[in-house]
């Protein structure tokens, strides 16, 4: 446990540059089958019901099967401390899909800490906005404490019952009728892997969100938008220090046509472990 702290400051650099990579990255994702990046030999053999998880020609797997899922729950539920952003974002693309706009509708970052029973939920966005928001951040805590927002409000009140950052994120998603099976069996596209994984170690999973998800859970009306063109479901990881992998954001992604404009609405949980940097502020 001792190489946490490291671990922890790593994932935060990482997610800072998977919030600006992943909206573009996704977008070009391809769904067929061969553009999966493995070898020719298991290119051939990928017709199989029977097969094993594919891997990559560099011996990184590709799937995230169970095994690989439960060995990310083993290490995620070490940690007691940590928080959850939820975040809702409108991107607009133009005709030769490059992003033209970016709008955040909502983020709302609940924090737990286990160790002193505390938990609380504050809207960041109404925070960054705050005009009385000093430029050195020097009054933070009091703007903070100004934005403090009900818990159930944002989140369903069972949350305070996560004893662990996994339990924390899989009580959330199961709101969202999102459960563990939903996660296995999801892959990765060679664009993602080739664009992502060498450099930063990050994977970006993938797979279908149930038919009948609730779109007014990502505030999206029948009136905002002429076409449902995708929905699907993202699932990033990161590596530890100690080659573990672990979770650090799922986005749920809507892709819609309005007025002949392509939109995503993308929901996008990021999580933060802060075992050891609490303890060090203590």
């Amino acid at each position: 446990m001792k190489n946490k702290k490291k671990i922890i400051a790593l994932s935060g650099a990482i997610l800072a540059i998977a919030a600006t990579i992943g909206i573009g990255t996704w977008i070009g994702s391809s769904k067929n089958e061969n553009d999966i990046a493995v070898s020719d030999e298991e290119q051939v053999e990928s017709s199989s019901t029977e097969e094993l998880p594919l891997v990559s020609e560099d011996g990184v797997n590709l799937t995230l099967t169970e095994e690989n899922f439960d060995e990310i729950k083993k290490f995620m539920s070490e940690f007691q401390i940590g928080a959850i952003v939820k975040e809702i974002d409108d991107v607009t693309f133009d005709s030769s899909g490059l992003i033209v706009d970016n709008v955040c509708l909502e983020r709302i970052e609940y924090k737990m800490n286990n160790l002193t029973n505390t938990n609380t939920a504050f809207d960041t966005l109404a925070i960054y906005n705050d005009e009385n928001l000093k430029e050195d951040y020097s009054n933070w805590n009091e703007i903070v404490n100004k934005h403090i927002v009900n818990i159930e409000e944002y989140f369903n009140k069972n949350i305070l019952n996560a004893k662990n950052v996994f339990d924390l994120i899989f009580i959330v998603m199961n709101n969202y009728g999102i459960d563990e099976s939903s996660f296995i069996n999801a892959r990765l596209d060679k664009k993602n892997y080739d664009g992502i994984y060498e450099e930063y170690k990050q994977k970006h999973y993938y797979c279908d969100i149930y038919d009948d998800f609730d779109l007014s859970l990502i505030k999206l009306n029948d009136n905002d938008y002429d076409e449902i063109i995708s929905k699907d479901l993202i699932i990033a990881t990161n590596l530890s220090e100690t080659n573990d992998e672990f979770f650090s954001f799922i986005t749920m992604r809507v892709e819609y046509m309005k007025n002949d404009t392509l939109h995503n609405r993308n929901l996008i949980f990021t999580i933060r472990y802060l075992d050891d940097i609490e303890k060090e502020a203590e």
